[in-house]
């Protein structure tokens, strides 16, 4: 059943007539049972993200229980363009691949594009993946024939973004895939190898291995990194000082290393982030908008305001980021790692703990000690980073991370949204009090 929230999306939303299929998962399986062979009974599903531009699309990625397990599905609806949009995907249903039903669904008079896991409108090197399995790795690791015939499970599947699989060796992980749109493809590999030709260190960073990869089918390979994942430990008392204090470290010695062949990120291209997200979030909680438009701006001008900086950061800094063994951290995920302002990736991960705290999965209490560890660890390392400077940039965070209630189908997601808003309007008036 949907939120009034949802409803009153729905209906605010006019060019999109089939949103609402969409977004209701038992509507969405009731609309393609039809479609599917009989001894395929597709049975729960939930929605577990959503790309949506209000007026134009929205991609709903599924999944559905068939058979005892969990299979990915993802659908798609169109606006002014659905005619086109739905010729091209009926051509692609003839070349769709898979062991689940037809591979892909076309519901023509609803505007919809159903496809089963593998089949990938961007990501169609997904589909080769689960065909050719161990001549697919051994082409990304020639020299790796321990994995060619290795296990794969999925970790991580955004549908026409990125694809992530771990593959193990006899029940024990041995390397992760990556599998990119074209575009993210080069900027991975560039990162990737920006850190692996200039990365030096007896500290506590450290970074995967990169140990293969594809032109031809975009994807990489990277080794796998044993450790406790830094997200369980801050959920223990007993362990959260300690890992977050390492974790400080370690992004503390990623500030300091070569900036290599790292993109520059701007102080005007930081703003331009902010700005491109107004809009939607104006449309998805109209009753905000003049927080968010009042926000937006306030924090784009202090952005551009600001003298450029230029050091390496991470770019998408949080606590599923952080892998903690022997005193040591590894940071993954390099993929949007730039030069730019350290602050950035502190106020980016304090923004994750405010976050976690709105959606009940972090104790208020548990905020400050938790950023006054990391920021410890920082600071012993030499990392340098002004109270001010971190509190302003969780505020740019937060607004960062305001269109993910509604992305990730948090059931309170209007208020979620309006949380994050808040406390960014809040901390962003700490830092730079506003003058009576």
């Amino acid at each position: 059943m949907l939120s009034s929230a949802d409803e009153n999306l729905i209906r605010r939303d006019t060019a999109l007539p089939e949103l609402r299929t969409l977004l209701d998962p038992e509507a969405f399986v009731e609309a393609i049972r039809p479609h599917v062979p009989e001894d395929i009974e597709p049975g729960s599903a939930r929605v577990v993200y959503l790309k949506y531009k209000p007026g134009t699309n929205c991609l709903a990625a599924y999944k559905i229980s068939v058979g005892g397990r969990e299979v990915d599905v993802y659908a798609k609806t169109f606006g002014p363009d659905a005619d086109v949009k739905i010729e091209n995907a009926l051509m692609r249903r003839e070349k769709s691949s898979g062991s689940l039903g037809p591979g892909r669904i076309v519901l023509e008079d609803r505007a919809i594009a159903v496809a089963f896991f593998p089949n990938d409108d961007k990501l169609r090197q997904l589909g080769r993946l689960s065909e050719e399995g161990g001549k697919f790795v051994e082409r990304l690791v020639p020299d790796r024939p321990e994995l060619w015939d290795g296990d794969l499970q999925t970790l991580r599947y955004k549908p026409e973004r990125r694809y992530v699989a771990r593959i193990s060796v006899g029940g024990e992980p041995r390397a992760v895939i990556k599998l990119y749109r074209e575009v993210d493809y080069w900027k991975t590999r560039r990162n990737a190898r920006a850190f692996d030709a200039a990365f030096k260190t007896t500290g506590p960073f450290r970074v995967v291995d990169l140990i293969g990869g594809s032109k031809k089918h975009h994807a990489v390979a990277f080794e796998w990194r044993d450790g406790n994942p830094l997200g369980d430990a801050i959920g223990d008392p007993a362990q959260r000082t300690d890992a977050l204090e390492t974790a400080g470290a370690a992004l503390a010695e990623l500030h300091s290393q070569p900036p290599g062949g790292l993109r520059r990120l701007p102080r005007n291209v930081e703003a331009e982030t902010l700005a491109e997200l107004v809009e939607p979030l104006v449309f998805n909680t109209p009753e905000l908008e003049n927080r968010i438009r009042s926000l937006a701006g306030s924090l784009a001008e202090k952005l551009v305001r600001e003298a450029p900086v230029w050091h390496p950061i991470h770019g998408d800094f949080y606590e599923d980021q952080v892998i903690v063994s022997g005193g040591a951290a590894t940071l993954l995920d390099l993929d949007e790692a730039a030069s730019g302002d350290p602050a950035a990736d502190l106020g980016l991960f304090i923004a994750h703990l405010e976050k976690d705290v709105m959606r009940s999965r972090l104790e208020r209490g548990a905020v400050a000690p938790a950023a006054h560890a990391l920021l410890e660890g920082y600071r012993a390392y030499g990392g340098k980073a002004s109270p001010e400077k971190v509190r302003f940039y969780t505020a740019v965070g937060l607004f960062r991370l305001a269109p993910h209630p509604f992305r990730s189908r948090e059931p309170e997601w209007p208020e979620i949204t309006d949380g994050i808003l808040r406390r960014s309007e809040e901390l962003f008036k700490t830092a730079y009090p506003v003058s009576a």
